[in-house]
């Protein structure tokens, strides 16, 4: 019986007449080579082109002032988040939110003061500070009152604070436009003479000008905390493109200095000079405006 039909050739003789089930067999095996065409495809994608890695960049900014280190509450920026391979445009928009919070460069002005019935008077109000120049904590900082923004001040009540008013000079120590960004203080001295007060300790000066100069706003950019193994060298490189976008604004620059420096220089010359002109000339040469803090992280 060789040439007797098996029963497995039966079968396969119905399938091969039955076009339903051969359709069926052929679409599952076009199914098929589809899926592992894919696969291979994806796994040659994924090779050439990897998954974006999203970085977040948050940051702040604060106002520093030489003489009194970190002032005002710390103003957060609005976070970023980018392909950490887009260091440049991450560093721009960041910059254009730091040249936000600093606002309009200030423009130098003068004010015209003059001593009367015991009181100070500005044509202007003006930031004033008023030194101190006994405290035990004279050794730490800068040591000063703050009197706020005002077009006067009573002489007559503040000479007679003994922790304002220094008795051998017979002298009130007094800076103003300390705490402004983009000005230089300036330093003035008023003496009593019995009864009256002066801005010349050998005579009678009722009126003085003082003009207050701008300067460029100058920051520091502390080195960003790169949270993660994937964002180190992002990290390096967003130190650098901040500093090049900043770089553009003409009214704006970095300062070399980082805030540990400037608090060894401080300290420094807060035990070797004595309130007054000098100091404040010193203060202004290294003072800087703002400093920038931030981290990158991914999620």
């Amino acid at each position: 019986m060789a040439d007797a039909e098996t029963l497995y050739d039966r079968a396969i003789r119905k399938l091969k007449n039955n076009k339903a089930v051969v359709f069926v067999l052929i679409a599952f095996a076009v199914v098929l080579a589809v899926a592992q065409l894919q696969g291979a495809l994806s796994g040659i994608i994924s090779a050439l082109f990897p998954a974006k890695t999203v970085a977040q960049v948050s940051a702040s900014i604060e106002r520093y002032d030489f003489m009194a280190g970190r002032i005002e509450p710390v103003k957060s920026l609005a976070p970023i988040g980018r392909d950490i391979t887009h260091v440049q445009e991450i560093a721009d928009e960041l910059t254009k939110e730091i040249v936000s919070a600093i606002g309009p460069m200030q423009n130098g002005f003068e004010v015209s003061l003059q001593v009367g019935d015991h009181t100070l008077r500005a044509s202007r109000p003006v930031p004033i500070a008023i030194i101190v120049v006994t405290s035990p904590m004279a050794q730490v900082g800068r040591i000063s009152r703050d009197i706020g923004e005002t077009d006067s001040l009573d002489l007559q009540a503040l000479s007679q604070d003994p922790q304002l008013f220094n008795p051998q000079r017979h002298v009130l120590e007094i800076e103003l436009g300390a705490l402004t960004a983009g000005l230089d203080r300036v330093s003035l001295e008023v003496f009593k003479r019995g009864n009256d007060f002066s801005f010349s300790p050998d005579q009678v000066e009722k009126r003085k000008v003082i003009q207050f100069s701008p300067h460029k706003v100058t920051l520091i950019i502390e080195k960003f905390e790169a949270r993660g193994e994937r964002v180190q060298n992002a990290g390096v490189s967003l130190d650098s493109a901040i500093k090049q976008a900043l770089g553009r604004y003409p009214f704006l620059q970095l300062s070399s200095e980082t805030v540990a420096d400037l608090d060894r220089k401080r300290s420094e010359l807060q035990q070797n000079l004595h309130p007054g002109m000098g100091k404040s000339a010193l203060a202004n040469q290294f003072n800087v405006d703002f400093v920038i803090t931030g981290s990158l992280s991914t999620n």
